[in-house]
């Protein structure tokens, strides 16, 4: 049973599960690896840069190693945003037990099914 809901396209099936979505679903972990990297690459330039930088301030180029330094506030925000893109977003597998688990908890033939086990195993409590 396909439950409806109304949007401003008009009704659409929530249970349905489009191609566009199985697409996205196979392209997490891609996703995940190239923001992951992202970070690494964000996180060494910016030691690279904070250590390059106060070598040159502590030899007498000040000038020259703070602008060099001034990089690194929009590197941390990036590389922070990045960071906690490769935390929230779920991997392939996760996504599709986000998906899939819930449905088949909730749908009625499950329940039928566990509703069954259990009288099978009353009878065979109330037998013994």
């Amino acid at each position: 049973m396909n439950e409806t809901a109304t949007t401003e396209k008009g009704p659409t099936r929530m249970n349905e599960i489009t191609r566009l979505d199985i697409y996205w679903i196979t392209r997490l972990d891609m996703i995940q690896g190239a923001m992951s990297l992202a970070v690494g690459l964000l996180g060494a330039a910016a030691i690279i840069l904070t250590v390059i930088g106060g070598m040159m301030r502590s030899d007498g180029a000040r000038e020259e190693g703070t602008k060099l330094q001034r990089h690194l506030r929009w590197i941390l925000p990036f590389a922070v945003v990045l960071g906690l893109g490769v935390v929230l977003i779920p991997t392939t597998k996760e996504a599709i037990a986000i998906i899939v688990i819930p449905r088949i908890a909730n749908g009625q033939e499950v329940r039928g099914v566990i509703e069954w086990i259990t009288e099978q195993e009353e009878k065979e409590a109330d037998s013994r």
